[in-house]
């Protein structure tokens, strides 16, 4: 993906989208929706705010609209329910306006009791929303009204004013700037000082102005970007460790290789040889992130499966939600 702002698309419902998919590694993005991650399988890391939060199976990630983000997972892979919904769909609801959540795992601020009803919320909003079932749409514009009233009770918020909102658009603008300047310079020398003069910013600003947006330094973010590349060509195609190192912008096979052990504890032979698949349809191909979305069909069984949800099963305790006291 150009420059790794992601333009959501809201394809069935106006400003929602909702996906299931398996994520090895998501390169650093942002984008203007807010963002509900649902953990199903494994362990992610997600590395946002100057922190990484590793999520477990079950538990909730919140990101607000603009806020970058990467998804990480050590060897293996992690399945995350994801939910992205546009500012607009709240535009007229006041409490909403410019709402900024203080909490990217809210279950840690929800007394457990309630964390259940909220996940199995999720869920059923998911399956109503893929299997377009009649007045779907209504049903999951309810849902999500309900969960975004219950972050507001629960979760810490603040309200964006309007010299913090045209800062925040420009540093994501700036940020944008120079994700896709490796984004399109990746495979060759690059260096954070061609970027600085391009933007007439000192190299001391740029470099901590990096490490604050993206939780790491500016040869470290240029390295996995390279390394995710160099893990797609080892599990899809034929080609040699040489070539591979020289397409994903590596500047010798041993760099190649320590970046492989510091990242999965095995060289790129071994990493081909344990990884190797044909390459499926559905893997994604709009940035150097390694995921593969499932169909709807997948979807809706492993969604079922997940919560044991019978067919035509409803949630009865979602508005044990709505009648809570919140605990402040």
């Amino acid at each position: 993906m150009v420059g790794e702002f992601e333009v959501v698309q809201h394809p069935q419902i106006r400003h929602v989208n909702l996906f299931l998919i398996d994520v090895i590694y998501r390169t650093p993005h942002l984008h203007r929706d807010f963002e509900i991650n649902l953990v199903l399988k494994g362990s992610p890391r997600i590395v946002c705010q100057n922190q990484v939060c590793t999520v477990p199976v079950g538990d909730i990630v919140l990101l607000n609209p603009n806020q970058p983000h990467e998804i990480k997972t050590g060897d293996g892979s992690a399945c995350i329910l994801c939910i992205q919904v546009s500012p607009d769909l709240f535009r007229d609801i006041p409490p909403l306006e410019n709402i900024h959540f203080d909490a990217v795992l809210p279950f840690k601020y929800i007394p457990k009791t309630q964390c259940g009803e909220i996940r199995r919320l999720v869920i059923e909003l998911a399956i109503h929303y893929v299997s377009n079932a009649s007045n779907y749409e209504i049903l999951c514009s309810g849902l999500l009204n309900v969960l975004m009233y219950c972050w507001l009770e629960k979760l810490p918020s603040h309200q964006i004013g309007r010299e913090e909102y045209r800062a925040a658009m420009k540093r994501v603008e700036r940020l944008n700037r120079i994700l896709k300047y490796v984004d399109d310079n990746y495979t060759r020398k690059i260096c954070l000082s061609d970027i600085a003069k391009k933007e007439g910013l000192s190299l001391h600003y740029l470099s901590h102005f990096v490490k604050n947006n993206l939780n790491q330094t500016f040869q470290n973010y240029v390295t996995m970007v390279r390394f995710s590349h160099a893990c797609k060509l080892l599990r899809y195609n034929n080609r040699t460790i040489l070539d591979i190192c020289l397409e994903s912008g590596f500047s010798d096979p041993r760099y190649l290789t320590k970046t492989f052990m510091q990242n999965t504890g095995m060289t790129p032979g071994k990493y081909r040889t344990q990884y190797r698949e044909p390459r499926p349809p559905s893997v994604s191909d709009d940035s150097r992130s390694l995921q593969q979305y499932y169909s709807q069909s997948d979807t809706i069984r492993i969604l079922k499966e997940y919560c044991g949800i019978p067919k035509d099963d409803r949630s009865d305790g979602i508005w044990e939600l709505l009648t809570a006291h919140p605990d402040r």
